[in-house]
């Protein structure tokens, strides 16, 4: 297996992300997290989805990871819709790799990561199909409590914001990304739904909403006895890791 660091401008900020493949000789299928919301200011590559990417790598795949911007490893200010943004940059960068297959890219995303991908995967033809983890079905009903979050991860140093002011951003981000609006354009993409039965952050029943408006093909997992922190599920990585298999 390889590793290396990898670059990608995105509007006016440089996005660091680390990439694994399987060192096979031609084109491999690719796959792209997209991180949650961080907890610390550490980047993505000092946490677990290092070894998510690693793990992917030793099955075949080419793994891609970055930190979206206004967070650690990463320059920019947050928003929720440069993320987005993000996320359609760092795509156009994975397709343009000799040992990627640009008809087999995948999306794994995570939490305040999944709302920002979600459109993206329903109207981006690059993206061959999407893991939607830990995600609401309306994300615009939480907003109180992302407006929060993102409050206090900027007083704490977590993520930047250009200005306190620019919170107010928030509210229209989440109607404009909503996944609501974009779940059921997802098909004839092969979609995943997992969530944890205990989260605490977006209640299951979100996932089950997600899941009924979804088209098929689609498929969901909810976990027994896991919260919000799905990444950390060996359930999760082997149903993800199977699941990938079967649509590549």
């Amino acid at each position: 297996m390889k590793s290396e660091v990898f670059y990608v401008k995105s509007g006016d900020a440089l996005l660091r992300g680390a990439a694994y493949s399987p060192g096979e000789g031609g084109r491999q299928a690719a796959v792209c997290f997209c991180h949650g919301w961080p907890r610390q200011a550490k980047p993505v590559e000092e946490k677990g989805y290092s070894a998510l990417a690693k793990g992917l790598a030793e099955e075949g795949f080419v793994s891609f990871i970055f930190n979206f911007q206004g967070t650690a490893g990463s320059g920019g200010f947050f928003s929720l819709s440069s993320w987005s943004r993000n996320l359609v940059d760092v795509l156009g960068y994975v397709t343009s790799l000799k040992n990627v297959d640009p008809g087999r890219v995948f999306v794994v995303a995570f939490s305040m990561g999944a709302i920002a991908a979600t459109g993206i995967a329903a109207t981006d033809e690059r993206v061959s199909g999407f893991v939607c983890c830990s995600c609401p079905y309306d994300a615009e009903q939480f907003y109180t409590m992302l407006r929060e979050g993102v409050r206090i991860a900027n007083t704490e140093g977590v993520i930047r914001l250009r200005r306190e002011e620019e919170l107010s951003e928030l509210e229209q981000d989440l109607k404009k990304l909503n996944p609501m609006l974009f779940i059921s354009r997802i098909s004839p993409k092969p979609l995943l739904i997992i969530h944890g039965e205990n989260d605490e952050v977006f209640p299951v029943e979100e996932a089950y909403k997600l899941f009924r408006a979804a088209k098929q093909p689609k498929d969901i997992l909810i976990l027994k006895g896991v919260g919000h922190y799905v990444r950390g599920s060996k359930e999760a990585v082997d149903y993800i890791t199977k699941w990938l298999k079967e649509h590549t």
